[in-house]
């Protein structure tokens, strides 16, 4: 049966509704809601061999489970893991993993989560109160389609197992009956998370975004991603105006059309409008708002890293409000956007805290403003105190609910000769200086370079305007050397000082194309500190060459 858009989302509004009561009524008990979900976790997976290790059957409150189960890193649960590919049953949980979830970590090139009915029901459940609080806060976006990019994958590595790798479609985050609602509300059909070739991808959200006018809604992760969809229209422009008029599909690689035959249709009226509109071949000339006139609002990240493109999207969609996204990773939900605020989504999973400070071990309802916690969870997918490195800040309370905002990965950490760079000191030496030389709302990122036997690090920067490049240098220089570790290598000769790399425009997109191995750039993380090497030789720019560059060692002081 076919439904409209607005009429498929007053039915999930409906049915998001009841989600939201529940969040509400047990949001004023917030220790009794967390202990008592934990204890459900549990006593569901007493019976599996990782449960039976560590003694669930017996566990009757948080403070004995504290002490029978472990804090665990991804590594700890690799030899569990390795069983589920391998056929077994019962190991991390009693039910069954339906599928592995692929992610690139910040310290592993791959990790397979895995994905049970119970981790599915975990993610519904906050999707629905956000969803909620969203047709809430702006009504007008009941009325239209809208665009979302949850995890599509990109190419999958080959690995043996006899369960399935990889998500099955963005729709399957919303359960059984929000997946038929959703489906009549999503610009993209499910077909786009099959799509491998990149400009495939991103021709196909073009294409589906513009014969979409009354677009409502955008939903996507990484805000860089909306401008280079948009760069994207401007270079297919005359294509994609053809396509929509003559109901055809020209993709760049022609293999994967025959997907997507069912929702040709020629609409020669759009066509002539979007003709009208995209005469300019510069994307900040163009009236985007006049392609979609009736959208309400863009739901991305904000935080950290993130905020750099926020301004930059704004100036693109002057009308359009934009609103930031919660804590989410692809093992669980840790905050959800909630009336303006991004709040604990405390009955998706079980959360502990270790405060930044202290290493002591707080609750969901022990958390102080002010103070900055490295998150620790426990979800119906089988990960029991794991620790995701995740470091946020209190910043408030909605009622007794934790307002959270993300500062950045504790253990990103870059080591070449023992200078253990770490990505939360580097963001804020970077985010400092981009502030004071006027280029905060570019691409940046400091890296490791090693060539022939010198070791350094370059601060790669995209910026259309003449910079004061030796003084950026200068102070990177002397804030990384804050560290004492980074200063003394520099001191002792084993790091040479660090370079400035500029790099041309579409630097970003060849980018996030190189790191989405797993993903599709518009999943991708862009972290302010990169561990990977050389990547002046994959990025388009120069080097900034001052004229008395030499790589002596600094002459600041060693002592501690």
């Amino acid at each position: 049966m076919f439904l409209t858009a607005g009429f498929a989302n007053r039915l999930y509004f409906l049915l998001a509704k009841l989600g939201h009561y529940r969040f509400v009524k047990g949001s004023r008990n917030l220790q009794k809601a967390q202990a008592g979900y934990l204890l459900k976790i549990l006593n569901r997976n007493s019976n599996s061999e990782y449960g039976k290790k560590n003694n669930f059957r017996i566990i009757k409150s948080v403070d004995q489970y504290q002490i029978q189960a472990p804090i665990i890193e991804y590594s700890d649960i690799v030899p569990y893991i390795t069983k589920i590919l391998q056929g077994s049953k019962e190991v991390l949980t009693s039910e069954k993993v339906n599928r592995f979830s692929l992610t690139s970590g910040t310290t592993e090139h791959n990790k397979l989560i895995p994905f049970t009915r119970s981790l599915k029901i975990e993610f519904n459940r906050a999707l629905k109160v956000w969803i909620f609080d969203i047709f809430r806060q702006y009504p007008d976006t009941l009325d239209g389609k809208a665009l979302w990019i949850i995890t599509p994958p990109g190419e999958i590595p080959f690995i043996e197992s006899k369960v399935p790798i990889g998500f099955e479609e963005d729709s399957g985050y919303f359960g059984f009956l929000g997946k038929y609602l959703i489906r009549s509300i999503m610009v993209l059909p499910d077909e786009v998370a099959k799509i491998r070739n990149t400009e495939n991808y991103f021709y196909l959200v073009a294409y589906f975004m513009l014969c979409n006018e009354g677009l409502r809604l955008i939903s996507i992760w990484n805000p860089k991603i909306l401008p280079i969809i948009l760069d994207k229209i401007i270079l297919h422009k005359n294509s994609l105006i053809k396509d929509i008029g003559e109901g055809s599909l020209n993709l760049p690689d022609s293999s994967e059309a025959v997907l997507f035959r069912r929702y040709q249709k020629a609409d020669k009226k759009r066509s002539d409008v979007l003709k009208s509109i995209l005469v300019f071949d510069v994307v900040e000339k163009v009236q985007w708002n006049k392609i979609w006139p009736k959208l309400t609002l863009i739901s991305c990240w904000m935080d950290a890293w993130a905020a750099t493109f926020i301004e930059e999207i704004k100036k693109l969609f002057p009308e359009t409000a934009i609103q930031g996204k919660g804590l989410l990773a692809t093992e669980g939900i840790i905050s959800i956007p909630y009336c303006g605020k991004n709040i604990l989504s405390f009955n998706s999973q079980f959360y502990e805290f270790k405060d930044e400070g202290s290493g002591e071990i707080k609750l969901a309802h022990e958390l102080k403003i002010g103070k900055k916690y490295e998150v620790i969870i426990t979800t119906g997918g089988g990960l029991y105190r794991y620790i995701l490195h995740d470091i946020i800040k209190v910043t408030g309370f909605y009622n007794d609910l934790p307002q959270i905002q993300f500062i950045g990965k504790n253990n990103l950490v870059s080591d070449l000769v023992g200078e253990k760079l770490n990505d939360i000191h580097v963001s804020r030496c970077l985010d400092s200086i981009s502030l004071k030389y006027d280029f905060e709302h570019t691409f940046y990122f400091l890296s490791p370079t090693i060539k022939e036997s010198s070791r350094y690090y370059t601060l790669y920067v995209e910026s259309e305007i003449e910079l004061r490049y030796q003084d950026i240098l200068n102070e990177s220089e002397t804030l990384l050397s804050e560290n004492f570790y980074y200063l003394q290598a520099r001191n002792l000769g084993q790091l040479g000082i660090i370079r400035l790399f500029l790099l041309n425009k579409n630097a970003h997109e060849i980018y996030l194309k190189k790191k989405s191995i797993n993903a599709q750039p518009g999943t991708i993380k862009t972290q302010r500190l990169d561990k990977e090497i050389n990547w002046h030789e994959f990025l388009p720019g120069k080097f900034f060459e001052p004229d008395n560059f030499n790589n002596k060692s600094l002459t600041h002081d060693c002592t501690t």
